[in-house]
């Protein structure tokens, strides 16, 4: 089962350090950080966690079917370490957002 709660968790604990809101925030100097990450950029992360956790949920019950459970746990956990990792080297807002996406689309195990 995937426990996509420390990833909701984590990603909503990071984007309130100075340093995330300076990396990918704007000036706004009523912020104790000086920085703003614009709403638009929180809710398209929350919302390509969400589109990955769907699609990878459309596709996870053929792909047990087809390969099996220890297989699809192997693809599962590649996909993560991708997406985590196109998090952690991301400079742009767009690259964070479609490494949101990609870590969403971990092929669970019922």
């Amino acid at each position: 089962m995937k426990s996509s709660g420390f990833d909701w968790g984590a990603s909503g604990y990071v984007t309130a350090l100075p340093s995330f809101q300076k990396q990918f925030g704007i000036p706004y100097p009523e912020q104790p950080s000086g920085y703003l990450i614009p709403a638009r950029y929180l809710s398209g992360w929350s919302g390509a966690a969400t589109g990955g956790d769907i699609i990878g949920i459309l596709i996870a019950g053929q792909l047990i079917e087809w390969i099996g459970r220890k297989h699809s746990l192997l693809i599962g956990t590649v996909i993560t370490a991708v997406g985590i990792g196109m998090q952690f080297a991301s400079h742009e807002w767009i690259l964070f957002l479609c490494g949101r996406l990609v870590n969403g689309e971990e092929i669970s195990t019922p």
